[in-house]
């Protein structure tokens, strides 16, 4: 497998903590009571993530830890030799199944928790489905075009909490990426 890092969401798993399997690192927080939610992080530990003293650095199993966890989110930090960064896989709910109130909220929360990796680690890597569509106009302070289909009625809302944090949105839909 050529991919580094994956970030995953909705993986719907009925454990936590830090594993390996075959060649990748997988930490995992738990989907909730119901079985919904979850997320993982998969790190490729037959690819370097740098190098350092003309030597390969690879990520190994005690190189990972989860610093923070629930089952709509997961904060990774790793320290790998000289590198350290942390990787974060989120699944911000829905607005037309929550009160618009309580999601703006969790969003507001999750940007606060990016901004305290983003102090803390200073390199970080998100994986976050955002379950919001924006526009060409309200995605302007983020890079990247996610400009899909009809455009959510408070993607305005989200992409203003999001633009002190500098998250870049990018399209995952395959005809816009």
């Amino acid at each position: 497998a050529k991919i580094n890092i994956a970030c995953l969401q909705e993986c719907r798993g009925k454990k936590e903590g830090v594993w390996v399997f075959n060649k990748f690192i997988v930490a995992a927080s738990k989907a909730d009571n119901r079985g919904s939610y979850g997320c993982e992080v998969w790190i490729n530990r037959s690819i370097p993530i740098g190098t350092y003293c003309d030597k390969k650095v690879f990520v190994s199993k005690n190189d990972v830890s989860i610093a923070h966890k629930c089952h709509r989110f997961l904060v990774v930090r790793v320290v790998a030799g000289p590198f350290s960064f942390a990787v974060i896989s989120a699944h911000a709910p829905h607005f037309d199944k929550y009160k618009i109130t309580e999601t703006i909220e969790w969003h507001k929360m999750f940007a606060a928790i990016v901004r305290k990796s983003i102090d803390k680690f200073k390199y970080v890597i998100v994986g976050f489905d955002c379950i919001t569509t924006f526009g060409i106009k309200n995605s302007g302070a983020m890079v990247g075009n996610v400009s899909v289909g009809t455009v959510s009625k408070h993607s305005g809302d989200v992409s203003n909490i999001y633009s002190d944090v500098h998250l870049c949105f990018n399209s995952s839909i395959p005809r816009y990426v």
